[in-house]
């Protein structure tokens, strides 16, 4: 596989590692991810050494030594020799050398104690009668059978070991060409796996005859569906699915010939599977056997969890090795094809999205999986296509379900995480792609622009003494220039103000609030009124967020003060933004708190309640606006309120088919008073820290949210009397 780039957040850590702790030398190994190279097998082994003896003859007579040290020069002799025989990369062998003499006795004396407690043979041999034993095909009867010393699912366990823990030269002689015991262990897995099988089919055929069904699984011998031709027409393997006296024939076998339990044994397969691959050539027989990773994939129909999850730990590595990627989705192919899936990986997504019992060491082994096959991908079409085929399996929704409920498992919350965050978004990924082109252009554009005053630059540059004078005199004329781009830039400034000015008459004139999409025919009304009620809101917010009745006596009486300044500068608007946010249910209902204010402040606040009241269609607020002169900040609503009345008692046609011009003239008029308040700007100096402060909304409050914290701070207590402010 070509080296392909990752984002950083994705997490592929793919671990082979035995639980085993039955001998002293039975060391864990993993393979890592960020080993792999193309083509190779990195094995990180926390010292599990191995000899090139057939069965695992100490290397030396150390007995002999009486387990004395020998010299430097000696030990550095058996030290070698007892690393030549580890299937190790360069980078661990350099380690290893590097170790103290002291370390470096110990693991020869460590080495010294592994001795293999059978020859491959024995293994092979009774994998063998296993298999003879469990077919049902007539013609197996005539073959040689030989009773097996021991259970299957014991010898398994042996093998695992044996594999896991002796010489690197006892595994190949395991796996070499004369016994081929990977093929013979295929063997036996591909028959318990027909054996699980019909014990599982067995089990249902109640349910089965009461559906008036058949066996919908294609037979397991059929697994080379495609290029692959490991299982061939004459293979004892083959069978179709058992009725229920060849059941009862294939039980009295297995007991018979001490076959195991069907899950059990195809576990332990599994795990001789792990040992296998945990070394170079191990792993590289396994991937190129036409039916290795057929064979694992189809395990996956085992239900316990644990052993679902080695599975999947051995595919993601697969993936990552030089065309494993290929390999492994050709396998899920043939899975979809021998159990009828309507679409590969159908059975995995459901285990993963519906499974029977959440058990997050599967779930965070299925996770991660999914990361490799479709994140590890270096064709961007091939991953977006991978990622649509998980989607129509119910993953995307499924995520977000699990970010919800499963939130305390954090390895399970990460695998996620690394899926979302290397999730190709299509949409995105064009329009940043527009967007680039769009700043490519520009960024040409510039080039240009400068490479032409760059030139012009070193053109005044080679320029003589002589133009000194040429010079100034254009110096003089650029500064008058300035002063004139000055001047014009002010005549545009001024004129792009009384356009604006000229916009907010056309939308008060047209009434395009009052239309839909009046965000874009009146913005800036619809802008005013949307700062109104963020800015009541600011003032709610800010009295409940004090915890105490002190905290927001000082917070209204704080309001109280600024409205009143708000009074003098003459903006009536922001007088009315706070009083509306004391008469707010959520303010007015705080007893307790009003009846502590002080009566200074509520001189006051009734005062300003009074000059902004609604009562005579805002009678006090209209006779004093017309007392007033610029700068003011009148309420815009009272004019609104005016232009909408108009609007609706009267037509722009009357019935003569004249026109209105009474009511055109009501209407500019209203239109010149708001004009006549904006003709001159107020000279206060811009504060941006305030302006930051009243313009954010993140902190501000919903209306449920003020109300429900104003309950929690003064919960109701009767409906004896009601505060009075002067409203």
């Amino acid at each position: 596989m070509s080296s392909y780039r990752i984002h950083l957040n994705l997490i592929i850590y793919v671990k082979i590692t035995t639980n085993t702790t039955e001998t002293n030398n039975s060391k864990n190994a993993t393979i890592s991810s960020s080993e792999w190279q193309p083509g190779t097998v990195s094995i990180r082994s926390a010292l599990s050494l191995d000899s090139s003896e057939t069965f695992g003859k100490s290397i030396g007579s150390l007995e002999k030594m009486n387990q004395m040290r020998p010299d430097d020069r000696t030990l550095e002799e058996l030290f070698q020799k007892t690393i030549a025989t580890m299937d190790l990369p360069a980078d661990k062998l350099k380690m290893l050398r590097e170790f103290p003499p002291d370390k470096k006795w110990d693991i020869i004396r460590d080495r010294d104690q592994v001795i293999a407690k059978h020859p491959p043979q024995y293994y092979i041999d009774g994998l063998k009668t296993y298999i003879r034993g469990a077919n049902l095909v007539p013609k197996a009867s005539t073959l040689k059978k030989k009773q097996p010393i021991e259970p299957s699912t014991q010898l398994l366990s042996s093998l695992e070991i044996s594999l896991r823990t002796n010489n690197i030269g006892w595994v190949h002689e395991f796996l070499n060409s004369y016994n081929k015991g990977l093929d013979v262990l295929l063997d036996y897995l591909i028959t318990s796996l027909e054996v699980m099988r019909e014990v599982d089919s067995s089990n249902d055929i109640a349910f089965l005859s009461n559906s008036n069904g058949n066996h919908h699984l294609l037979p397991i011998s059929m697994l080379n569906n495609g290029s692959h031709n490991y299982v061939d027409e004459n293979s004892t393997l083959k069978r179709s699915t058992l009725g229920r006296s060849d059941a009862k024939r294939l039980h009295r076998k297995i007991k018979k010939y001490q076959i195991g339990e069907a899950t059990d044994d195809v576990r332990l397969c599994i795990m001789c599977l792990r040992a296998i691959m945990n070394n170079q050539n191990g792993f590289n027989l396994v991937i190129q056997h036409p039916a290795a990773l057929n064979c694992i994939t189809l395990s996956l129909q085992h239900k316990n969890y644990r052993c679902k999850s080695l599975i999947l730990e051995l595919l993601a590595a697969v993936c990552l090795v030089e065309l494993g990627h290929d390999v492994v989705l050709a396998a899920f192919d043939n899975f979809r094809i021998v159990c009828q899936e309507r679409h590969r990986f159908e059975t995995l997504m459901k285990s993963f999205t519906q499974p029977l019992e959440f058990n997050v060491d599967y779930m965070i082994a299925c996770m991660q999986f999914i990361n490799i096959i479709v994140h590890s991908v270096q064709d961007m079409n091939y991953r977006v296509y991978l990622q649509e085929e998980f989607k129509l399996l119910g993953l995307d929704e499924c995520l977000k379900k699990y970010l919800e409920i499963h939130s305390e498992c954090d390895l399970f919350i990460l695998q996620i995480h690394a899926f979302l965050d290397n999730y190709f978004d299509v949409g995105q990924l064009l329009e940043d792609s527009e967007t680039k082109q769009q700043a490519i252009t520009k960024v040409a554009e510039l080039e240009e622009q400068l490479g032409i005053t760059n030139e012009r630059i070193q053109e005044l540059e080679s320029g003589n003494s002589s133009k000194l004078a040429e010079l100034q005199k254009a110096l003089s004329f650029a500064e008058e220039q300035v002063e004139n781009v000055k001047k014009e830039r002010d005549d545009i400034s001024h004129t792009l103000n009384t356009l604006r000015r000229s916009q907010h008459d056309r939308e008060l004139l047209l009434q395009g609030w009052m239309k839909p999409g009046r965000d874009d025919l009146a913005p800036n009304v619809a802008l005013i009124s949307r700062r109104f009620n963020e800015m009541c809101r600011l003032v709610i917010t800010e009295i409940l967020s004090q915890p105490t009745i002190n905290g927001r006596i000082q917070c209204i009486e704080k309001w109280g003060t600024v409205a009143d300044i708000c009074r003098y500068l003459r903006n009536f608007n922001g007088v009315l933004q706070i009083m509306a946010a004391f008469v707010n249910s959520s303010i007015y209902r705080l007893k307790q708190t009003w009846d502590r204010i002080s009566k200074q402040s509520k001189h006051v606040i009734n005062k300003l309640q009074t000059l902004v009241h609604s009562d005579g269609k805002f009678k006090n607020l209209r006779d004093t606006l017309t007392k007033v002169d610029p700068p003011c900040i009148p309420y815009l609503g009272l004019y609104l309120s005016d232009l909408t009345f108009i609007e609706e008692s009267s037509q722009d046609i009357s019935e003569k088919k004249l026109i209105n011009f009474s009511k055109m003239r009501m209407k500019t008029h209203i239109i010149s008073e708001v004009r006549r308040f904006q003709s001159t700007p107020f000279k206060i100096k811009h504060n941006p820290r305030v302006c930051a402060y009243l313009l954010n909304p993140s902190r501000l409050l919903s209306e449920d949210q003020c109300y429900g914290l104003s309950l929690q701070l003064e919960p109701r207590a009767s409906r004896a009397g009601v505060t009075n402010l002067g409203v």
